[in-house]
Order: structure tokens, then sequence, then C-alpha cells
């Protein structure tokens, strides 16, 4: 049995991205508790997404800091997850980095149901909230220079900040993400099921995202791309694609290849940390160049 791909859309291609079909294989969001966190210090809060739905976050503040990190996860992880990963920002860079750990709508504690066509106007959303959370981070907010770490999905939240606010977010770090989403092997299995021509159209449509034109309209973003050369879900093609769209200079972008790394195993290989901390590192000295 195939499915009749412009009965699905209603004429609209936003409507394939939302639909359940999509949304399945898309996000797999789970709550989380408010107030959780095992850091003491920690600040759980919310901020207005698009449409007035609320974006709950984690923050780790740091006396002194001079870097914010802003981290967006993956499809299956939670903003609440970072309790595990926030030490690696901590012990980067003198005096450590605070840590912001964001949720897409529909997990932890944020309000809403999680869709593809809104990933990007809630991140845009977070650019004003993001005056008042500095001033809770525990550094200056006006001197304090925000880094953004991009995983899996979360790379196209990163990587359409980096392109608006340039700024703002210097320095962007993306790992295992995609370049476009309807080449993705789990895309193909949907296209399979359209028929015959389903990878033809799918083909055919916009790219949502946009995440190559993104990176060549940013040229002054540090831009660091970590891929794992085992990666199962999106494959490394796409990692060296995103690489090759930044239009930094050589000297302001890398991409790393974790020889045996999948999707989801990449912090477990033992030059990980050095490479997040050999990113953080150049961060800072932009900042103090």
């Amino acid at each position: 049995e195939t499915m009749d791909l412009s009965a699905l859309m209603g004429g609209d291609p936003s409507a394939l991205l939302d639909s359940p079909m999509f949304s399945q294989i898309a996000f797999h969001p789970r709550p989380a508790q408010k107030g959780s966190s095992v850091h003491a210090g920690a600040i759980d809060g919310e901020y207005a997404g698009a449409g007035g739905v609320q974006i709950g976050y984690r923050l780790y503040p740091q006396a002194g800091c001079k870097t914010l990190i802003v981290h967006f996860h993956g499809n299956a992880e939670l903003a609440a997850e970072m309790d595990h990963g926030v030490g690696l920002y901590r012990e980067s860079e003198s005096g450590g980095c605070a840590g912001l750990a964001v949720d897409f709508r529909g997990y932890g504690w944020s309000t809403g149901q999680p869709r593809l066509t809104t990933l990007c106007a809630d991140a845009d959303a977070l650019v004003d909230a993001l005056p008042a959370i500095l001033a809770q981070a525990g550094g200056d907010a006006a001197a304090t220079r925000c880094a953004l770490v991009g995983r899996s999905i979360g790379g196209v939240c990163a990587v359409h900040l980096a392109s608006r606010h340039p700024t703002r977010f210097p320095s962007l770090l993306i790992e295992s993400s995609l370049c476009r989403i309807f080449e993705l092997p789990m895309v193909a299995n949907i296209a399979a099921m359209m028929g015959p021509q389903g990878a033809v159209l799918l083909q055919a449509l916009p790219d949502p995202f946009d995440q190559l034109g993104k990176l060549r309209a940013a040229p002054t973003v540090r831009c660091t791309v970590l891929h794992g050369d085992r990666d199962e879900l999106i494959p490394l093609a796409q990692g060296k694609a995103l690489f090759g769209a930044s239009a930094a200079p050589p000297s302001r972008k890398r991409l790393v290849v974790l020889k045996g790394a999948g999707h989801n195993d990449m912090a477990m290989h033992g030059t990980y940390r050095e490479l997040v901390a050999a990113f953080l590192a150049a961060h800072a000295a932009d900042a103090d160049a």
C-alpha cells in the first residue's frame, strides 16, 4: 500500500513535515521534573517560544564566566540530561563557562507539541530572552560571549542562530548533525512508503532549514564540525557538506571525523573532550583578541 503525497501535504509542504509520519521519526519527547538538577545553583526556567508556547531550559551559572555555551540537544535527549555533561564546559576556559541547555517544545517541562516547522522560530525567540538569562548566568551580561553547540537535530537551531545573529553567537560547534532532512536514510524509508515516485517527490520539496545556505551566509562565525564515520542515522557525508558550506576562513573552520564513532556515542571516544576544549579555547581567544 502506498501513500498519496499530495493528499498528505494538502497543498502545503510544511504539512508533510508536521505530519505524524514525520514527527514520529523526528522527535522522541519525554517529560522531566523542573527543579530536579543534581547541580547546586542550576536554574530551570522557560521563555516564550513561537505562538506563546513555553520553552524550558536548564541554566548552569558560573561566577565570573566570560562564555555562555548554548546547547541544543538531539531528538531523544533532554535539557535536564546536561547534568551529566556540563562539567566539560565548566572545566574549559579559565574560570569555566556557564551552560544553557534548551529543550524543544513538548520536551522536559516545555509546553506544546514538537514540530519541525517551529524549531527555528522557537530558537529565534531565545534571543529575546537571552538578556535576562545572561543576567542569571554569573558573568557580565554585556560582556559575556555566547557559543552555540548543536547536536543532531539541535544543529538546525544552532546553525540558524549563528546565521541570524553572528555577533551574538560568533562560534558554532555542530555535532552529528544534518544538512538536508530529505536525504536522511530514515526519510528514504518514508519515501519508499509513498510508492515509486516517493523519492522524486520528496526531493522536489524546498529544503525547510537551508542549513548550507545559512552557513554560507555566516563568514564571521567560527565553525567546528564533529561527526562519526559510523553514524548510522546521519551519514558522514552530511557533516562534510556542512563543513564545506561554512564561509569561515580556513583558520576558523575545522572538520573532525571520529573514527569508529556512531551517532550516539561521540562523547565516549577518547579525543572528544579535547576537541570540545579546543573549540572553547579558540572561542575564548577570539574574545581576547
